[in-house]
Order: C-alpha cells, then sequence, then structure tokens
C-alpha cells in the first residue's frame, strides 16, 4: 500500500522565534528539560516519544531513523497501538509518507495512515484516521522522521502541526549533538544539546504527490 542528541550548552527554546501559547511553550519546555535529562540515544527516544504523548494526540509514534554507516532506514522506535508491529519497520527511501518525508526533507500530513505501509501491515491500520510526519532535521543534517497516527483525528491542524514541527526540530538537535560528541563505542554517554536554531512554524502541506 505504501507509495513511492557534557559539555555544550544545553537545549534551548527561542521564545521570540515561535509564536507559542503559554500551555503550549510550558509543554515545550518540558521536554527540552527531559530531552536534557537522558544519558543515551535509546533513552532519548523513549523520553522523547513519551513526553510527546502529552503535547500532541496520537496513538501510535514511530521514529525512523537513517543508519549512518548504511544510509538505511528503519523505524527504531515505535509507541503506542501497533508499536511493536512496526518497530523494526524498514523504510524504502522515497516510498510511504515516511519515505516521502525523508526523500524530500519536508513534512507531511492529514492523509490515510495506511500509504505509509506496505499491504501487510496497512490492514492494521484501517481504524486509523490521520497522520502527520515531520523530517528530523538540524542545520541540514537529517537523522530520519517522526510520524504520528492518529484513529480520531480526521487532520493534525496548524497548531498541532506547530508543536509536532519544534519537537522534531528538538529531538533532531539532540541527535546531532550526541553524534557529534560520542565516539561508536561511546553510545551510552550522556549528552547536552546546542542551543535551537529558528523554527519553522509554516503549515504542511496536506495532500500527497508521488
Amino acid at each position: 500500500m505504501a507509495t513511492n542528541f557534557q559539555t555544550a550548552p544545553r537545549l534551548t527554546v527561542e521564545q521570540e522565534a515561535i509564536s507559542f501559547s503559554r500551555k503550549e511553550l510550558a509543554a515545550v519546555y518540558e521536554l527540552v528539560q527531559a530531552l536534557n535529562g537522558t544519558g543515551n540515544r535509546v533513552e532519548l527516544l523513549s523520553v522523547f516519544a513519551e513526553k510527546l504523548s502529552g503535547m500532541v494526540s496520537f496513538d501510535t509514534c514511530a521514529l525512523t531513523m537513517i543508519a549512518a554507516d548504511t544510509g538505511q532506514m528503519f523505524m527504531e522506535h515505535a509507541t503506542g497501538q501497533n508499536g511493536e508491529l512496526i518497530k523494526g519497520h524498514q523504510v524504502t527511501l522515497g516510498e510511504g509518507v515516511t519515505g516521502w518525508v525523508i526523500a524530500n526533507r519536508e513534512a507531511f500530513a492529514s492523509t490515510d495512515p495506511r500509504l505509509d505501509f506496505p499491504v501487510r501491515m496497512a490492514d492494521s491500520f484501517k481504524s486509523y484516521k490521520s497522520l502527520a510526519a515531520f523530517p528530523l532535521m538540524k542545520e541540514g543534517e537529517l537523522h530520519g522522521a517522526l510520524t504520528v497516527y492518529s484513529t480520531s483525528l480526521v487532520e493534525y491542524d496548524k497548531d498541532q502541526q506547530k508543536l509536532l514541527r519544534e519537537a522534531a526540530t528538538l529531538l533532531a538537535a539532540a541527535l546531532t549533538s550526541i553524534d557529534s560528541q560520542s565516539k561508536p563505542a561511546d553510545a551510552g554517554a550522556s549528552f547536552t544539546s546546542k542551543p535551537l536554531p529558528e523554527a519553522d512554524v509554516s503549515t504542511v502541506e496536506n495532500s500527497f504527490t508521488n
């Protein structure tokens, strides 16, 4: 059915660069603090998904990572309904919504979640109504994608997309930092991230282009 991360500065939020409500800003700060408190990549991804659930509604969250050595892409962390099913799923560049987002380095939202999976997995998502996917990218360095799926939301609106985009930027900053500070043998090393760049909070496209 699919179609084509203690010496650096800590994570900070540029208040003047992003327009958030007080509640949204509090949620973003909570995410920042949680990411700064993680000690390794596995914990980073787990804490991120947990905190994201308090910011934006979803039934399933998948974090697709690009392997630095091979360039292959897998849903390295998945949580929620069908999380165990899709964890480890290999994503092909340009295929499915997540593959398209990584290939084009652009966000995509509000389409049939079944389009993100091959036929053998798509049936498990027949009760889902929408998804939103964002590239995990910091200063041109692409780590993968964040994709959330919902059984209740018909679409992810502008405010939800804004929060997802900011969360993806925060995670990308954390991943960039861990990649630059940790040696391969030190994957469990603690980290703190560099300040965030100004976030782009424009609305994502609402139609899929093959």
